[in-house]
């Protein structure tokens, strides 16, 4: 062989390596970067709660860009610390609507916030995603610039009363914290009308507390011998106060069906409650049961991948707020497809309110101009705790 023609076969195979190598190597996103603002308490009383959104947020992030980022521009998020304080995540959110470069905010986390933080979005005008469970608040302010991610509280009743249909319950106690997403006032405006329709009633208690009490026995004391008149006991709080109530409700010697909220569908009402939360039924994302969806279920092949790729990269399961993560980013990222070159809020907005047949790990999502929320009650599950795990409750009658 010539020299020059071992010159030119070794240049051609030289080509086509790059080529192959470069094939299996991730896209470059090199055009301006799309910022988005993170409003999350990394720090205070919800830090666990927002570490797993982060984290979340963060693999999808990481998969956008590696991916080539959205038409070429890396996505990049900005996190901002509000330590569960109203008055920093009021001012976290007017810095990210003041920096004209922000695009969109994500979070915060805490519907207690909702009557501060949508003023501020509707009025500075920035499209914004929130992980909280939205409620009659938001439905009164009807916000123009908020989309929800988790279910609200409407579809949550309807739910729940299909749980208890499922069941045959006809007579529901309601024994709720002051949390807006299921207060004693939601339960009476919103779930006992549902109930109502389907020959079952619901009663709320007078008792309250909040949640963060560590001992509700002196409310359980004042309706303990009522209760021995109704089929279940609803629990409208979260997983970890859930579980006291119930060690509270066993002290006592009362033993009931008990409902819960989608707040219970994370691994603290586990590992806080033990054997005193065993038996305990609720709605749940199907985050939580992702392996026993049936394969039919679009939902499943979404939340068992995103599931592979939080255990990869976080060490951890893909749960409840991790999957609004993921919701979060890729409704986002195709909103920024459908808006155009460099969009501006109003486009970006615009975009969102188009996001139809969305099929997340929160649900399959549609939002409409009169619709922010998204979501139907299709987008839950019915959970059993079960030798302290969760696992599926198939209710043929209601599903």
């Amino acid at each position: 062989m010539r020299k020059g023609d071992f010159v030119r076969i070794m240049v051609i195979g030289l080509v086509v390596s790059i080529f192959v190598v470069g094939s299996y190597l991730p896209v470059l996103a090199e055009g301006k970067p799309y910022k988005v603002g993170v409003n999350l308490s990394l720090t205070g009383g919800f830090a666990g709660f927002s570490g797993i959104i982060k984290k979340g947020l963060v693999l999808e992030q990481e998969r956008v860009n590696a991916q080539g980022g959205i038409d070429g521009h890396p996505l990049e998020l900005i996190f901002e610390d509000n330590a569960q304080d109203i008055t920093k995540m009021a001012n976290i959110q007017r810095r990210f609507a003041r920096d004209k470069e922000i695009k969109a905010v994500i979070g915060p986390f805490w519907s207690v916030c909702s009557a501060t933080i949508i003023p501020i979005t509707e009025r500075e005008k920035i499209p914004q995603l929130t992980i909280w469970a939205p409620s009659a608040v938001e439905r009164r302010l009807k916000p123009r610039w908020v989309y929800n991610i988790p279910q609200g509280d409407i579809v949550l009743a309807e739910a729940t009363i299909d749980l208890a249909r499922g069941r045959g319950y006809k007579k529901i106690y309601c024994f709720n914290d002051n949390d807006p997403i299921w207060s004693p006032q939601w339960a009476r405006e919103v779930m006992a009308p549902i109930g109502k329709k389907y020959g079952i009633e619901v009663v709320v208690s007078e008792e309250t507390y909040q949640n963060t009490d560590t001992d509700m026995t002196p409310q359980i004391l004042k309706f303990k011998d009522k209760l021995k008149d109704y089929d279940a006991l609803y629990l409208g709080t979260n997983g970890g106060t859930g579980a006291t109530i119930m060690r509270n409700l066993l002290t006592q010697g009362i033993r009931m069906p008990i409902i819960g909220t989608h707040g219970w569908g994370f691994g603290f009402t586990l590992e806080m409650g033990k054997e005193a939360v065993e038996g305990a039924e609720f709605v749940a994302g199907k985050a939580v049961i992702s392996q026993e969806l049936d394969d039919s279920d679009p939902q499943k092949v979404v939340i068992v991948e995103f599931d592979k790729r939080m255990k990869a990269r976080w060490n951890m399961p893909a749960e409840q707020l991790s999957a609004h993560s993921y919701d979060a980013i890729w409704i986002l990222y195709h909103a920024f497809k459908r808006a155009g070159e460099n969009p501006t809020r109003a486009q970006l907005r615009d975009a969102l309110e188009k996001t139809k047949d969305f099929v997340g790990c929160t649900g399959i999502f549609n939002y409409s101009p009169t619709n922010h929320q998204g979501l139907t009650k299709k987008s839950f599950d019915f959970i059993k705790i079960k030798n302290n795990r969760f696992v599926r409750l198939r209710l043929p009658a209601v599903e």
